[in-house]
């Protein structure tokens, strides 16, 4: 049994004054027009969207310190201190006596700076005695019978 289509036969409509090619022109028109449209959208959902980001950034973002004058004035403050230290370094010591004079003491100092002041207790100890022992583990095959 074949179907039988109840519906009307589709007649083609034409718009009255324009051709079959004026149709043709007017849906590609349509679809350009669209295609530009989508594309603006997209372009304001960009635009939105780096606007929203650039906010974020700016919100989340610690203002910068100048820090300039601190810093050059504790690199001035370190330069003279140490230019004092380096002008004062052994003034009083002229002769061998002045320094066989001194020397206990500035070797005190020394061991104060370098955190060895009372020096470490030296003991003798006795060398560790290692002994390695190697274990061949050997397994053994039985043949069954």
């Amino acid at each position: 049994m074949a179907a039988v289509n109840n519906f009307p036969a589709r007649k083609p409509v034409a718009n009255p004054g324009l051709s079959p090619d004026d149709d043709d022109s007017l849906v590609i028109e349509g679809i350009a027009l669209m295609k530009r449209t989508s594309l603006v959208a997209v372009l304001i959902l960009v635009a939105i969207v780096r606007f929203a980001a650039g906010q974020q950034a700016a919100a989340n973002a610690k203002p910068t310190i100048d820090t300039s004058r601190g810093d050059k004035m504790l690199a001035d403050y370190f330069a003279a201190e140490t230019k004092k230290l380096q002008d004062n370094c052994l003034a009083e010591i002229k002769t061998l006596d002045d320094w066989k004079a001194h020397r206990d003491e500035y070797r005190r100092q020394l061991h104060e700076m370098l955190g060895l002041d009372p020096l470490p207790e030296i003991r003798r100890r006795k060398p560790a005695r290692t002994c390695i022992q190697l274990r061949v583990n050997r397994l053994q095959h039985v043949d069954a019978v």
